[in-house]
C-alpha cells in the first residue's frame, strides 16, 4: 500500500522526502508517470540543501529511471548527468550505470552499451543488488539476440527468471519468462514458447502488478498465435491485453495492443477493424509516438483501400509514409509506398505510380528489403505488361532474381534456427551425461560416453556443414576458432571473395552455381595441409584457417595459391567460367581476439583488395583491439570527418596504352581520421552508404576533384557516382555547381556509373543521362562485363566508354579466352563510338597483351597507386 503525503515547495521534510520516494520506486514497474511525479515533487522540495544530496541523488536516479520506461530518453539523461555530482552510495552508483547502459542502447550504441552492462550484472551481483542485476542482465540478452545470439540470450534470460525468484518478484518472472518466449517465437520453438506462456498465466494471480503481467502474456501469445496462423485467438488475446492496458492507464500498449487487434480483425474482414485502427492512431497521436502513428495509419489506409475508398486511404498512406520517412522507419515507408502505387494503379494514375515505384526500388535497393523490391517489381511488371513488354519482361526477370534471394533468406534462417537447436540440444545432451556419469562404473561410463558422442555427431550431421560443398559452414568455423581463441594457438584466417558471383548465377542457374561452388572447393581442398580448416561462409565466400605462427611471407604465398587455384577455367554445364577473386588475411591476435571481429576483418581486406591488390591484409585494430567499438567509432566519426576536413582525395592515373601519357586521373575518396588514424575505403565507404552521408560526401568529392583537375592542363578527372546521388533529383544541378566553383571545362569530367546501377531502372538512368550529357561532361561506364546485362541496351545509353573489370584482365594470364572477350568489347566500343578503357594493370605482361588487343586507355598499380597531391 502506498503512503500518502501533501507536498509543497517550501515545506518537505527528510522523513516526508524519503517516504515519497519509497512510493516511488514501488511505482516505477506500474505507473513510471506517477513515479516520475513523485521524484519532481521530492526535488523541487530539497532546494539546494546540501544536507539532502544523498536524497536528491537518489530523487534525479530514480526520475531516470522512470523517464526511460516511459521512453523519454533526453529526459532520463538529463536526469542522469545531474546526478553526477551527488552520487556517493554504491548501489546507487550501480543503479546509475545501468541506467547509463540502457540510454547508450536506446541510442543505438550497442556495443559500448554491452560493455557497460555486463560490468553492471558483475558488480551488482558482488553488492547483492539482485534486482539491478536482473535488470542489467536483462537488457544484456535483448543484445544478445539483436546480435543473432539467440541461445546466449535464452541463457540470459533464464538466469533472469531466476534472480526474479530468489527476491520473490513474480511479475519479474513473468516478464523474463515472456522475454525468452519472444526469442523462441522467433527461433521457430513455439511449442516451448507456449509452454512458457502457459507457466505465465497460471502465476497471473500471484503477481504484485497483475495488469502489468496480464498485458505481457497476453500480447506474447497474441504473437505466438499469430505465427501459428490462429488470428481468431491472437486477436482475442490482443483485446484481452488491450483491456489490460486500460485498465493499468498505459496508453502506449493501448495504441499498440489496438493496432495488433485492428489488423488482425482487418485481415478477418471483420467490422470492429476501423474502430479499432483509429483508436490505435488517436492514441498514438496523443503520444505522440511516430512509429506506431505511421503503422496505423498504414494499416487505416490498407483497410480504406479494401472499402474502395482510395482518396481516404491515399491520406492516410502518405501522412504514413511522411512520418516514416522523418524517423528513419524503412519498412514502415515502404509499405506505405507500395501501398500507395498499388491504389494508383488500380485507378490508372500511370504518372504517379511509376515514380513512386521507382523510388521505392531505389530505396529497397541501398537498403536491402529484397521483399519490398520484389513487390515493387512485380506491380512495374503488371503496369508495363500493355504498353512495353521489354520493360515488363525486365521487372518479372528482376523478381524472378528476388525470389530466389528471398527463398535463400528463408533457407538461412531455417538453418540458423536448427543451429541454435543443435546448440540447445548439446547442452541438453551434455548435461544429461554428466548426471548419468556421476552413477555409473567406468565401463558403463564409457558407453554411455560413446552413446552421447554419436547422438552429437547426429546433431551436428546436415546442420554444422554446407549442403552444397559438405564443407564446415559459418556457424562451425566459428566454433573451431573459439576453440583456438580460448587455447591461444596463433593462426590467421583467409578470406577468398568471388567477384559477381549473384550475376553469374542469373546466367548458370542454381544447378549451375552449385557445380561451380563444388568445383571451386575441391581445389581449394587441394591447397590446404595439414591442421588447416576450409569452410564456405557464405554464397561466394570461402574461408581457411590456417594454424600456426608463420611468417607473414608465408602467409601471402599461402593466399597467392588460393588465387591460383581460380586461374584456369572452370567447366560448368559445357560452358567455361572464368572467376575473378580476392584474398583478405587477418590473424589471431593482431587483428582480433573474437571470431566476429577476424572474420570482420579478413571479409574488409578482402573487399579492399578488389581495388587491385589481389590479396591484402588488414591492419591492426585502431582503438581497444575490438571491431564492433571501431564500427561504432567509424560511425560516430564519419558523422562529423566532412567539417572537420578529415577526407582527401587520392588520384589514380588512366594512361595511353602506348605513350604511357596521363589522359585523366580517377578521384578515389581517403579518410585521415584525427582519433582513427587512417582507414580503408572498404570500412567506411559502405557506412557512407548506409547513413546517407554519402551523398554529402560525394558532393564534395565532385567539388574538390574539379578544382584539383582545373590545373592539370588537358588531363580529365573521374569521380564514381554512388546510387544515392545517380537517384537524386538534384545531380544535374550538383555537377553544374562543381563546374562553375571551379571553371573547369565540362568536357574534362568523366562521371563513372556502374552497369548494375544503370540496369536497375534504365529507362530512369536514359532520363538522367541525357541531362547530365546536356551539361556537356562525359559519362563512363564501369565494371562493363560483370552485369550480364543485355548488350542491345548499350546504345539507348548516352555513354562516352566502357571500364572493363579488372577480372578479365587477371584472367588474362589464363587463357585465350579472355582475350578473345576483351578484344570483341574493344570492336564493339569502337562501332558505338566509346572510348574503351582496361583497370587493374599490374605486370608489363598485361601491359603488353591488351596494347597488342587494341585498348587505347590503362589503369593500374603499374602506372601508378592512388596518391594525394597528384600531378600529370
Amino acid at each position: 500500500m502506498l503512503s500518502e503525503h501533501q507536498y509543497s515547495p517550501a515545506g518537505a521534510g527528510t522523513l516526508d522526502s524519503a517516504a515519497l520516494l519509497g512510493d516511488a520506486n514501488l511505482l516505477l514497474a506500474t505507473d513510471p508517470a506517477l513515479a516520475m511525479m513523485y521524484c519532481a515533487q521530492v526535488l523541487d522540495a530539497l532546494g539546494m540543501d546540501p544536507e539532502s544530496d544523498s536524497l536528491r541523488a537518489r530523487a534525479e536516479i530514480q526520475a531516470a529511471d522512470a523517464a526511460l520506461k516511459l521512453g523519454q530518453v533526453t529526459i532520463a539523461t538529463a536526469h542522469l548527468s545531474s546526478s553526477e555530482s551527488y552520487l556517493s552510495d554504491p548501489s546507487l552508483k550501480i543503479r546509475a550505470r545501468r541506467i547509463h547502459g540502457q540510454i547508450l542502447l536506446l541510442s543505438g550504441q550497442t556495443d559500448t552499451a554491452y560493455a557497460e552492462l555486463t560490468g553492471v550484472v558483475g558488480s551488482a551481483a558482488q553488492l547483492g543488488l539482485t534486482e539491478v542485476q536482473a535488470e542489467a542482465l536483462n537488457l544484456c540478452a535483448q543484445i544478445e539476440h539483436m546480435r543473432g545470439n539467440s541461445v546466449r540470450a535464452l541463457s540470459a534470460l533464464e538466469q533472469v527468471q531466476t534472480l526474479r525468484a530468489a527476491i520473490s518478484d513474480v511479475a519479474g518472472e513473468i516478464r523474463a519468462a515472456c522475454n525468452r518466449s519472444l526469442i523462441l517465437i522467433d527461433l521457430g520453438r513455439t511449442n516451448d514458447a507456449m509452454d512458457l506462456l502457459h507457466w505465465a498465466l497460471d502465476h497471473l494471480a500471484s503477481s504484485a502488478s497483475p495488469l502489468a503481467s496480464e498485458l505481457h502474456v497476453h500480447s506474447n501469445l497474441g504473437q505466438l498465435l499469430e505465427v501459428l496462423n490462429r488470428p481468431e485467438e491472437a486477436g482475442s488475446h490482443y483485446m484481452r491485453a488491450r483491456n489490460a492496458a486500460l485498465a493499468a492507464n498505459d496508453h502506449a500498449a493501448v495504441a499498440a495492443m489496438s493496432l495488433n487487434a485492428g489488423e488482425i480483425a482487418r485481415k478477418l474482414g471483420r467490422d470492429d477493424a476501423f474502430d479499432l485502427l483509429e483508436a490505435a492512431r488517436l492514441e498514438a497521436f496523443a503520444l505522440n509516438l511516430p512509429r506506431l502513428k505511421s503503422a496505423a495509419l498504414h494499416s487505416l489506409g490498407l483497410l480504406q483501400s479494401e472499402r474502395g475508398d482510395i482518396a481516404a486511404a491515399e491520406q492516410c498512406l502518405a501522412l504514413a509514409e511522411e512520418i516514416a520517412q522523418g524517423i528513419g522507419d524503412l519498412d514502415n515507408q515502404l509499405d506505405a509506398m507500395l501501398g500507395r502505387a498499388k491504389n494508383w494503379l488500380a485507378t490508372q494514375e500511370w504518372t504517379l505510380a511509376m515514380p513512386k515505384l521507382e523510388d521505392a526500388l531505389v530505396i529497397a535497393g541501398e537498403h536491402d528489403r529484397p521483399q519490398a523490391a520484389f513487390d515493387a517489381h512485380m506491380l512495374l511488371a503488371g503496369a508495363y505488361e500493355q504498353d512495353d513488354p521489354r520493360a515488363s519482361l525486365y521487372h518479372l526477370r528482376q523478381a524472378t532474381g528476388l525470389e530466389r534471394e528471398l527463398r535463400d533468406l528463408a533457407l538461412a534462417k531455417q538453418a540458423q534456427h536448427l543451429a541454435n537447436d543443435t546448440l540447445l540440444n548439446s547442452a541438453r545432451l551434455e548435461a544429461e551425461h554428466e548426471r548419468q556419469l556421476r552413477n555409473l562404473s567406468d565401463r558403463a561410463r564409457q558407453e554411455a560416453e560413446a552413446q552421447v558422442q554419436a547422438q552429437l555427431q547426429e546433431l551436428e550431421r546436415g546442420r554444422l556443414h554446407d549442403g552444397v560443398t559438405g564443407l564446415p559452414n559459418r556457424l562451425l568455423l566459428r566454433a573451431l576458432m573459439s576453440q583456438e581463441i580460448r587455447e591461444e594457438t596463433a593462426f590467421s584466417l583467409l578470406v577468398v571473395d568471388f567477384d559477381r558471383f549473384r550475376g553469374m548465377l542469373d546466367v548458370l542457374g542454381l544447378m549451375g552455381g552449385d557445380d561451380l561452388l563444388r568445383q571451386v572447393a575441391q581445389r581449394l581442398e587441394g591447397l590446404t595441409a595439414a591442421g588447416d580448416t576450409l569452410a564456405r561462409l557464405s554464397s561466394d565466400v570461402f574461408a581457411l584457417v590456417v594454424r600456426g605462427d608463420q611468417d607473414p611471407a608465408v602467409i601471402r604465398r599461402r593466399a597467392g595459391q588460393l588465387l591460383g587455384a581460380f586461374s584456369a577455367e572452370f567447366s560448368v554445364g559445357g560452358a567455361e567460367v572464368v572467376i575473378g577473386a580476392t584474398v583478405g588475411v587477418a590473424r589471431f591476435p593482431e587483428q582480433g581476439t573474437d571470431p566476429d571481429d577476424l572474420l570482420r576483418a579478413a571479409s574488409q581486406a578482402a573487399s579492399e583488395a578488389k581495388d587491385g591488390a589481389g590479396v591484402v591484409v588488414a591492419a591492426a585494430p585502431a582503438v581497444g583491439g575490438a571491431g564492433r567499438s571501431v564500427t561504432l567509432s567509424l560511425e560516430s566519426g564519419l558523422a562529423r570527418a566532412l567539417e572537420r576536413n578529415e577526407f582527401e582525395l587520392h588520384i589514380q592515373p588512366l594512361v595511353d596504352a602506348v605513350s604511357g601519357r596521363p589522359v585523366s586521373g580517377e578521384a578515389l575518396l581517403r579518410w585521415n581520421s584525427a582519433a582513427l588514424g587512417r582507414r580503408s575505403p572498404a570500412e567506411f565507404i559502405p557506412l557512407l552508404e548506409r547513413s546517407g552521408l554519402i551523398v554529402p560526401v560525394g558532393d564534395w568529392v565532385l567539388r574538390e576533384a574539379c578544382r584539383q583537375a582545373a590545373g592539370w592542363g588537358d588531363v580529365r578527372v573521374a569521380v564514381n557516382l554512388s546510387a544515392r546521388q545517380f537517384m537524386g533529383g538534384d545531380l544535374v544541378e550538383t555537377v553544374q555547381r562543381a563546374l562553375r566553383g571551379s571553371r573547369l571545362e565540362p568536357e574534362r569530367l568523366e562521371l563513372e556509373i556502374t552497369e548494375s546501377l544503370m540496369m536497375q531502372s534504365p529507362e530512369r538512368a536514359v532520363r538522367l543521362l541525357t541531362d547530365l550529357k546536356r551539361t556537356g561532361v562525359r559519362v563512363m561506364l564501369d565494371d562493363f562485363g560483370t552485369g550480364f546485362s543485355n548488350l542491345s541496351y548499350l546504345h539507348a545509353f548516352p555513354l562516352d566508354g566502357l571500364k572493363i573489370d579488372r577480372s578479365f584482365v587477371v584472367a588474362l594470364e589464363h587463357g585465350e579466352r579472355a582475350g578473345g572477350i576483351i578484344e570483341a568489347i574493344v570492336q564493339m566500343g569502337h562501332k558505338l563510338g566509346l572510348e574503351i578503357v582496361a583497370e587493374g594493370i599490374e605486370t608489363s605482361e598485361q601491359h603488353l597483351t591488351l596494347q597488342k588487343l587494341g585498348v587505347p586507355i590503362l589503369q593500374g598499380y603499374l602506372f601508378g597507386r592512388p596518391q594525394a597531391n597528384w600531378q600529370p
